[in-house]
């Protein structure tokens, strides 16, 4: 299990790695930016992974519980990151001309906000920290939380997702990757119902 969460974040950390330090030319002082990238899509990834179904995981030998808790911590540390490297030198585009925040900034940022809170919940509520008769109701919102969590990189990145040429080494935006990657895992969800 532990080596199925590394592998997905060195990936993740490697894909950054070239797609903006070596790519983007990003200097390595720059190294948690282009690691909050790695650790929101690992978040993104783990989480969605967690909507299949108990049977999915029970074939595989793996307990589902860890990949939901795994991506959530993935997305806690995310949200701290990003409260220290919100700037306007480094994120111009989400600050206006008398420095406050556009309404974009303000549109992503709840909707990551919120569905951090609700995923909080069902984390509160899998690990028995909060015991309810409605646990298994509540755990099942995380599968309408993550389609409505993939609005967050929708707008971050949206505008860079139709432009190959634009990307460097023809790499994807991870934006596009995170909102992918949650297509795949609910289609792989429905099929097996």
């Amino acid at each position: 299990m532990k080596k199925i969460i590394f592998l997905i974040l060195a990936f993740t950390y490697s894909y950054a790695a070239i797609r903006y330090h070596i790519g983007k030319n990003i200097p390595l002082t720059e190294f948690f930016f282009i690691f909050n990238k790695a650790i929101s899509w690992s978040a993104f990834t783990l989480i969605s992974w967690s909507i299949l179904p108990k049977s999915w995981f029970e074939k595989r030998k793996l307990e589902r519980k860890y990949f939901g808790i795994s991506g959530y911590f993935f997305a806690i540390t995310h949200l701290c990151l990003n409260f220290i490297l919100i700037n306007e030198n480094r994120f111009p585009k989400y600050y206006n001309s008398d420095y406050s925040w556009t309404i974009e900034f303000y549109i992503f940022s709840s909707v990551g906000f919120i569905s951090l809170l609700i995923f909080t919940l069902i984390f509160l509520v899998s690990t028995n920290l909060i015991k309810t008769n409605a646990k298994e109701k509540i755990i099942s919102f995380g599968f309408f939380t993550i389609i409505f969590c993939a609005i967050h990189p929708f707008f971050i990145g949206y505008l860079n997702w139709f432009g190959p040429n634009s990307w460097p080494f023809f790499m994807p935006p991870i934006t596009l990757f995170s909102v992918l990657v949650l297509i795949l895992f609910v289609l792989i969800k429905i099929q097996k119902r």
